[in-house]
Parts: structure tokens; C-alpha cells; sequence
């Protein structure tokens, strides 16, 4: 599927990423958590193939793939925490264009409640709008992998549980999905593993009750798990 091997990434001279190694395992749902400027939405951008990456690899389906943009972006679909609105660009047209072949465009539309935004320009959205476009380009593409940068921003709470459900049914569906959050305990149950990055390195990986103790918040674990890589301990 997707993989990152030893990775690092800089940005304006400062390591944001410091030997990564995390695979996406097909099928699965694995979370991506973190204190603010933890290295989530770095991580994301990386396997997306938005970033240069520093050292290290990313692997597609076994293939070095960090030098090939095009094979990153057949391997994953990024949905970003915020998008960057492209001048004159209508929703129509954005989503044709990143549909996969055997999508269905006005079933997207209906499902995301957006028909009456198709032509409207990408720049005119509410950032609720915005985030209900990104939900329906997930929806529409054929990438075998799903990176989810905060899926549940900017929308109101019927449209987060209308979001959550469809996220079940990608699951259901064994959609291989990486979410980015500040809010573990809503992702939790759809959870397969759980990364916890700090300052740029992975402090842990694995099942969520094995990264959180018994009886641990997720605030209170990721401060023990930031003590624990800055001290060393393993």
C-alpha cells in the first residue's frame, strides 16, 4: 500500500518529520494523533506527495515512490485540514476532474448534500461548504488509500455524524484510511492502530489500548508519551 521508510521532511530549514516508519495496512484505519505542531499534517502531505522529502523513502505498493508524484497520488487521496481554493475553478469541474472512472458524480452530490453548489467557484464556499466538496472528492476517487486531515473540521454536528457514518461505511468497505486528529476519542472506535507523533518522530504504534494504558485519557497519554521520548524511555 503506502509506506514511510526512515523519513524526514524540512520545512524553511526546520525538521518537521525525523525517521519515520509507518505503514498503511490495506484495508485498515490507522490514526495519526499529536500535540499541535506534532508532525500530523506534515506526515499527510508527505505520503501525498506534496512535500520534498529531506532522507528516508515512501513506498507505493512496494515501489519508491518519492520522486514520482503521479504514482503517490494513484496510491492516496489527501483531504487537507484546509484547502487552498483554485481561482476560477467551478465545484463541477473540480470534481470531474478528480474522479475516478467508475465514479458517479450526482450520487456523490447527493450524498454530500452539494447539487446546488456545482457551479458555484470554489473560492465563493463557506468553509462548511468547502469541507462537504472535500467529503465528496474522497468519496470520488479510485486512490486505494484515504489521508484525512481533520475530517470533521468546519462542518456542524449533523453533517459530523453524517461524516462519521460515512466514514464507518469506508471501513466497512476496507478502505485503506490515515486519519490526522486533535480529537482521538472521536476516531477511536474506527481505529485498526494509532500513531502518536511527537515533535516529528513516532512516540508509538499500535492498537489504541496498547498506546493508551487502561484508564488513561488520550490528553494524559500523549503527555506521558511525549515525557517518554524526550527522556528516552522506551
Amino acid at each position: 500500500m503506502i509506506e514511510a521508510v526512515n523519513l524526514s521532511v524540512k520545512l524553511n530549514g526546520a525538521e518537521r518529520l525525523r525517521g519515520v516508519n509507518m505503514r498503511a495496512v490495506e484495508g485498515e484505519t490507522t490514526l495519526i494523533v499529536g500535540r499541535n505542531g506534532s508532525g500530523k499534517s506534515t506526515l499527510l502531505r508527505a505520503l501525498a506527495g506534496d512535500l520534498k522529502i529531506a532522507s528516508g523513502e515512501i513506498l507505493a505498493n512496494g515501489r519508491p515512490a518519492s520522486k514520482n508524484r503521479r504514482l503517490l497520488r494513484k496510491s492516496a487521496a489527501l483531504m487537507r485540514q484546509r484547502e487552498t481554493a483554485l481561482p476560477g475553478v467551478s465545484v463541477e469541474r473540480y470534481l470531474r476532474a478528480c474522479a475516478g472512472k467508475r465514479a458517479d458524480l450526482d450520487e456523490a452530490a447527493e450524498l454530500f448534500e452539494i447539487e446546488s453548489l456545482r457551479g458555484r467557484l470554489l473560492e465563493r464556499l463557506s468553509p462548511g461548504e468547502e469541507r462537504r466538496v472535500d467529503w465528496a472528492r474522497a468519496a470520488l476517487t479510485d486512490a486505494p488509500a484515504l489521508l484525512l486531515d481533520e475530517p470533521l473540521a468546519d462542518l456542524d454536528p449533523a453533517a459530523k455524524t453524517d461524516a462519521l457514518g460515512i466514514l464507518a461505511e469506508f471501513k466497512r468497505m476496507k478502505k485503506t484510511m490515515l486519519i490526522a486528529s486533535n480529537d482521538p476519542e472521536t476516531y477511536e472506535p474506527l481505529a485498526d492502530a494509532v500513531a502518536a507523533l511527537h515533535e516529528g518522530r513516532v512516540a508509538a504504534l499500535g492498537p489504541a489500548d496498547e498506546v493508551k494504558r487502561e484508564g488513561e485519557t488520550w490528553a494524559a497519554a500523549l503527555l506521558r508519551l511525549a515525557g517518554e521520548a524526550e527522556s528516552g524511555a522506551p
